[in-house]
């Protein structure tokens, strides 16, 4: 959910009024008790976890789905999500059975009901090193600090305190309580635990933290053509969130590596860094950890390019067609890396409201087959203009047609990897055969489809270059 709030705060930032703060708010979450691999237990462990992963993403506000179960059928998810039972027990106190996740929601508000998150600890295991499946969150209270931890490994962990926390209070996600041991390691499970933290121990808890998930501040890592067949691209999204100071790796085939160092601004950003052509693997690094990782698919470029040999006609499937202007002509591409340039092919459109898409050919027949069956057709964009997406089309030898899912342009004019599954992943066909297989030979019915809202005028103008094929 770390990611999935980095990623709703990027639509926020990108949609809301200028100076506008939209808070995200957590509803109708919950879990339950008769799902498959679930029980009442395994419900209260979830809902603490629930409400402080909320709390450490910056979620002011969190609604268990819901408070007492709906009914009394053991077989419908629908009544068992509560967390008490359905029914009522005359003169008993409380009125309705408490269940594990009520009794753990009470423990989780006695430990933190008035705490601030502070940040998230990097604590070593006894066999050395932290690890990203350990959660250990520093909250700061009225009267002190509180840990609460628990680790998504299934066999547990054992981490290493600070050695001033030896007989720190402990309590279980129940209530259990417990202190910590002579030899301040304490025994994680996949139910959270709270720690009164000595002030003495702050300090050592607060340093620098390993594991970059606030808000999943690395979203992607890519590697693409370069400009050029001797080189890659390697590329790095960030999503919204705090500064993160990295180091992106890129290993070669032939076993050297280069180091480049990332020192990324608060919020969405993507960066670009030039690797060799026989790049294997592309990793980020966070003080001494890995916490983003790619393999290089093997990118076939589309030869011979030559964005001269293209032209962009308008289709309107029969329907009326809109008052348009299509234009394509080659350019030198700048800007894909700094100081590098490569042909490009740019495509000119404007039209009014009314149903119409542009497909863009290759001139020549000869440049229109493709080779084998590749599975994903890759290309750097840019758009300044209208909103549009960009899609492509091939043919079998049936005459079966099958169109990729559609991706949307940015409109910024920065550069951006696209990549398009040809069968797969949202495709679609129809025609020939009609079989759902491509069946070779293939060849494109357009390399590059341009598209956009049919209920408005559109005013666009696309950039592609270095096309490339992978699989197959």
């Amino acid at each position: 959910m770390a990611a999935e709030y980095g990623r709703l705060r990027d639509l926020i930032a990108r949609y809301a009024p200028s100076g506008r703060s939209v808070p995200i708010l957590s509803g109708e979450w919950g879990y339950s008790a008769v799902w498959e691999e679930f029980d009442a237990d395994r419900q209260g462990r979830l809902l603490p976890r629930e409400w402080l992963v909320n709390a450490a993403c910056g979620i002011p506000l969190s609604i268990w789905y819901d408070w007492r179960d709906d009914g009394l059928d053991p077989k419908d998810p629908e009544h068992h999500f509560g967390v008490v039972a359905h029914r009522w027990r005359t003169n008993a106190v409380p009125a309705f059975a408490p269940k594990p996740a009520d009794v753990a929601a009470v423990t989780l508000h006695r430990h933190l009901g008035d705490a601030r998150f502070d940040r998230r600890c990097s604590l070593p295991r006894i066999d050395g090193g932290s690890r990203p499946a350990d959660w250990v969150l520093l909250y700061r209270e009225t009267h002190g600090w509180r840990l609460a931890a628990w680790t998504l490994d299934p066999g547990g962990a054992d981490l290493r305190l600070p050695a001033s926390m030896v007989g720190a209070p402990l309590e279980g996600h129940l209530g259990a309580p417990a202190r910590v041991g002579n030899d301040a390691v304490v025994r994680l499970t996949d139910a959270p635990c709270y720690i009164a933290v000595p002030a003495a121990a702050v300090g050592e808890l607060k340093r620098p933290t390993q594991w970059d998930w606030s808000d999943g501040r690395v979203t992607s890592l890519d590697v693409a053509p370069g400009p050029s067949d001797d080189n890659m691209v390697a590329i790095v999204e960030k999503g919204f969130g705090p500064p993160l100071r990295a180091a992106l790796r890129i290993a070669g085939a032939d076993g050297t590596a280069t180091r480049h160092e990332l020192d990324l601004p608060s919020g969405r950003v993507v960066v670009r860094r030039p690797a060799p052509a026989a790049v294997s693997r592309a990793e980020v690094w966070l003080e001494s950890v890995v916490i983003a990782q790619a393999d290089a698919p093997r990118w076939r470029p589309i030869q011979p390019f030559d964005p001269a040999r293209y032209r962009v006609r308008m289709n309107s499937d029969g329907r009326p067609a809109p008052r348009h202007g299509a234009k394509a002509r080659a350019i030198a591409a700048e800007g894909l890396l700094p100081g590098w340039t490569c042909p490009a092919l740019c495509v000119a459109v404007t039209t009014d409201t009314g149903y119409a898409y542009f497909p863009v050919q290759p001139s020549a027949p000869d440049a229109a087959s493709v080779q084998g069956v590749p599975e994903v057709l890759g290309l750097w964009a840019r758009a300044v203009g209208d909103p549009c997406r960009i899609t492509c089309r091939v043919e079998d030898r049936s005459g079966e047609v099958f169109q990729a899912r559609a991706a949307e342009l940015t409109r910024d004019g920065e550069w951006t990897w696209i990549r398009l599954s040809l069968f797969a992943d949202g495709a679609h066909w129809w025609g020939g055969d009609q079989n759902g297989r491509p069946d070779p030979p293939l060849k494109w019915q357009a390399m590059f489809l341009l598209d956009r809202p049919h209920d408005r005028p559109c005013a666009v103008v696309v950039e592609l270059a270095r096309p490339a094929l992978h699989g197959g």
